[in-house]
């Protein structure tokens, strides 16, 4: 998520240097996403098992980076030039956080089902804690 999002996102746009449009873009499509929530409750709703809800949603939108990671590896290779890099990035970003907003509902409501109630704030709080140093350490490393 550290790559995926983020000032690491903004940044490699800004160096494929991609348009204030396109960087507006990329900070707004997240947000945009967020609306099809109740889409996606109504929809794992409707199935049987959160788990292979959840896998089948999110197991696409975390694949759909491996092409990012192609496309990467065809400019470097002079295949492919900066402009189409960032359409890339972009259309990625679009699809990946649109089919992560229609699992978010159900994961959350899975988590819920899983931690009993009594440990929730203890496990959250220690899990919040456990991805923040994460992305303390991880952000520095990455951007290097």
């Amino acid at each position: 998520s550290n790559i995926a999002g983020g000032v690491l996102l903004s940044n490699f746009l800004v160096e494929l240097d991609a348009t204030a449009i396109e960087v507006g873009m990329l900070a707004s499509i997240p947000m945009l996403a967020n609306l099809l929530q109740p889409l996606g409750a109504y929809f794992s709703e409707r199935t049987n098992s959160r788990h292979n809800y959840c896998l089948w949603v999110y197991g696409p939108s975390r694949l759909l980076w491996l092409i990012l990671v192609a496309g990467i590896a065809l400019f470097s290779w002079g295949k492919a030039d900066s402009h189409q890099l960032v359409n890339w990035t972009l259309a990625i970003v679009f699809f990946s956080h649109f089919l992560g907003a229609f699992g978010s509902a159900s994961w959350l409501s899975w988590l819920a089902v899983l931690v009993p109630r009594r440990l929730r704030g203890r496990y959250f709080g220690l899990r919040n804690s456990a991805g923040s140093l994460t992305n303390l350490l991880s952000v520095p490393i990455l951007g290097w």
